[in-house]
């Protein structure tokens, strides 16, 4: 994991907590938190999950696997493919555009600039879109997204 303490410091700042209210959230003490923020302790999977639920960002963001070389790559994917391990899954694209995938309920909601799109579907899409977020994979993306808005489109008519 790379640069994990700053990515968990910089996401506890912007949520305008202290590291005793971030150790009491998850769970923990506050010198654990700040032994994470200084790299110096390796937060759990357990605290990683419970970080990310409290600070509304993705483990992937904590963690910075999404940055990994390709042995991380094949260890995300097969994360990915384990859909068990994310109760919810967000991510914000340079763009602006968010998608917020909830594995628990089988929905996802693509946050635009001007409007909001959600949908339901089935663990083998989840895990595809899972599997395209995790590799940073755009055109993968979109398609999905895509299929899903034109259903909706035609369930209307």
């Amino acid at each position: 994991m790379k640069n994990y303490g700053e990515r968990i410091r910089k996401a506890r700042k912007s949520k305008k907590m202290t590291m005793k209210q971030l150790a009491e959230a998850i769970g923990t003490v506050e010198s654990n938190v700040s032994m994470y923020e200084r790299e110096e302790r390796l937060p759990p999977v357990d605290k990683i999950e419970a970080m990310a639920r409290v600070l509304e960002v993705s483990p992937i963001y904590i963690t910075g696997w999404s940055s990994m070389t390709s042995v991380g790559d094949a260890m995300l994917t097969e994360m990915a493919r384990n859909i068990s391990m994310f109760k919810t899954l967000s991510t914000t694209f340079e763009n602006g555009l968010s998608i917020r995938i909830d594995a628990e309920k089988m929905a996802c909601t693509v946050i635009g600039k001007k409007s909001e799109f959600s949908f339901s579907t089935n663990e083998t899409e989840i895990k595809k879109l899972i599997d395209a977020i995790v590799k940073n994979d755009n055109d993968a993306i979109g398609l999905l997204i895509a299929d899903h808005m034109k259903l909706e489109v035609e369930d209307l008519s």
